[in-house]
């Protein structure tokens, strides 16, 4: 199954933020433009901008578990026009005493020469500052770890139209940094990186095996068909090469058996092979969705078998490599991770306190 690449969304983001006035523009309208609708009548017909002319101070989160509600006016006794969640990314266009003005996409209704009108515009809302902090305040609760929007089980993907913990399969928990570290001092890791020893030539990968010689051809310039693939490496024991393909808007990694050169799974992310040999896995994180997919297969004799594909709603892996994801020699699959709303944002500043450690048990 193929993925956007988290590095091909974090460059894009990167361009489309790379000046004072676009970048307003571009994290507004892709981390901001959240149609927040009043169900009711509006007293007011609100405080419009320009939005190609308005200036965003700064940017700001909701911290406050509850949410936030944003208000007609700097007041508690304004009118509530909605509610902001944890976590949300604000763009901040004023300050005045303890409350923020908001920039946001609204949908009002509100009554003019005794008609009732809808508008949709864009307004500066009001938050209390309280509520609301730097990208290094969010952080994730034992409860958020295992909510899923989507779980895959015998090939069938089934969505969640309201998000539900994974009960089954495996259990996830938060451990201190000091404790990742102890784990990763004796991590497990079987895969053999000889990337010198099969090497690209013409745009084409050639893969040695026992009955034929696998091939791999690179098609840079076929634009939405685009393939480049790489060697990565192999896992001896499974008697399987790992490679690397990069694709339209995609990406991959498949097993080769290096006895007959067949294709004997695709794996999302990167594949992890469990201290005890029974088990891959892979964790990568999903821009589309917003969210943190984990896959896991189980080993019989030899054979890669899906046992569970998981969306999680709350969570994405700080980075897909073996620095931030392994399995340690107790038999569990250790993480670093961030909070999907710090994940997401593209800023590739992220402070250090933002991150947090999963530990990840098979049942």
């Amino acid at each position: 199954m193929k993925f956007v690449p988290q590095l091909l969304f974090f460059t894009s983001f990167s361009i489309l933020c790379s000046c004072d006035n676009s970048s307003k523009k571009s994290e507004t309208s892709i981390l901001a433009d959240t149609i927040v609708t009043t169900d009711s009548i509006s007293k007011s017909k609100g405080n419009l901008v320009d939005y190609d002319k308005v200036k965003v101070i700064k940017s700001v989160y909701v911290t406050n578990r509850n949410g936030i509600e944003l208000k007609d006016q700097p007041s508690a006794q304004s009118e509530t026009l909605g509610q902001f969640e944890y976590g949300q990314k604000l763009d901040v266009i004023e300050v005045k005493d303890n409350w923020l003005g908001i920039l946001n996409h609204l949908t009002r209704r509100y009554e003019e020469n005794g008609k009732q009108v809808e508008r949709t515009a864009w307004e500066k809302v009001y938050v209390q500052k309280e509520s609301t902090g730097e990208l290094s305040m969010l952080s994730l609760e034992t409860k958020d770890l295992n909510v899923i929007t989507a779980i895959t089980l015998n090939d069938k993907t089934e969505y969640q139209t309201k998000p539900k913990p994974l009960t089954q399969y495996v259990t996830l928990e938060l451990v201190d940094k000091a404790t990742f570290s102890e784990k990763k001092e004796s991590a497990v890791n079987y895969f053999l990186s000889d990337t010198i020893q099969i090497q690209k030539k013409n745009g084409v990968i050639e893969l040695p095996c026992e009955q034929t010689t696998k091939r791999f051809v690179d098609k840079p310039d076929a634009e939405e068909d685009r393939e480049v693939y790489s060697y990565a490496g192999q896992y001896e024991s499974l008697n399987q090469y790992v490679i690397e393909g990069t694709y339209y808007e995609s990406w991959d990694y498949k097993f080769v058996d290096k006895r007959t050169g067949k294709l004997t799974q695709e794996f999302g992310g990167f594949p992890y092979i469990s201290a005890n040999k029974q088990y891959v896995a892979c964790i990568y994180a999903n821009p589309y969705e917003s969210t943190g997919e984990f896959e896991l297969y189980t080993i019989r004799d030899a054979n890669i078998m899906p046992i569970v594909k998981a969306s999680f709603k709350n969570w994405a892996p700080s980075e897909d490599n073996s620095k931030e994801i392994f399995w340690g020699a107790d038999g569990a699959l250790y993480v670093r991770i961030l909070h999907e709303k710090a994940y997401f944002t593209g800023d590739e500043n992220i402070h250090e306190s933002s991150y947090q450690y999963l530990r990840i048990k098979t049942l």
